[in-house]
């Protein structure tokens, strides 16, 4: 038995109290534990890092917002123009002000946003590396998974450009 006593043993899998249970397995993820074992279980409570989970959301909404703020300035510039804008005789920055807006809005994100988007990628690497090391392999498939999906999804978009939102390029 553990010298720590049983009040200090937590689930490897999910940092569950495993004090005073009659089972050998976790009753919240499953995991097999023995007393008698201390590689088995923890003697303190370790949560998983939630900042991968965080960053791959941040790297997979980034594509997400680009289309948005490219739709929403193709949106509103035709609503304001009461027809499709066209790129060689129409400028966003001077068909009205909330046009202006949300182009300059886009600028920024688009420009400021890239870094942290490509540095987010390369966090999220570590963060993969984090999750196959606990063997939470669907968990790192998807923070694979997600990013890219989207990314995937932006470059076929605005590739196709059904709508032509990239008028503001027609020049």
């Amino acid at each position: 038995m553990n010298e720590d006593g049983p009040e200090s043993r937590f689930c490897l899998g999910c940092a569950y109290p495993l004090a005073h249970l009659r089972g050998r397995r976790c009753p919240e993820c499953g995991r097999a534990f023995d007393t008698d074992d201390p590689s088995t279980y923890s003697a303190t409570r370790r949560l998983r890092p939630r900042w991968p989970t965080c960053v791959a959301l941040w790297v997979a909404a980034y594509p997400l917002l680009i289309l948005v703020l490219f739709y929403g300035t193709w949106w509103l510039a035709w609503s304001a123009l009461g027809r499709r804008p066209n790129g060689s005789i129409h400028d966003p920055n001077h068909i009205n002000t909330t046009v202006e807006a949300f182009w300059e809005l886009l600028g920024c994100i688009v420009v400021l946003g890239f870094p942290f988007a490509v540095l987010g990628g390369l966090a999220l690497l570590s963060g993969i590396a984090l999750e196959v090391q606990g063997r939470r392999w669907l968990r790192a498939v998807l923070l694979i998974a997600l990013p890219v999906a989207t990314w995937i999804a932006m470059v076929v978009v605005l590739w196709n450009d059904p709508h032509n939102v990239l008028w503001v390029f027609d020049m």
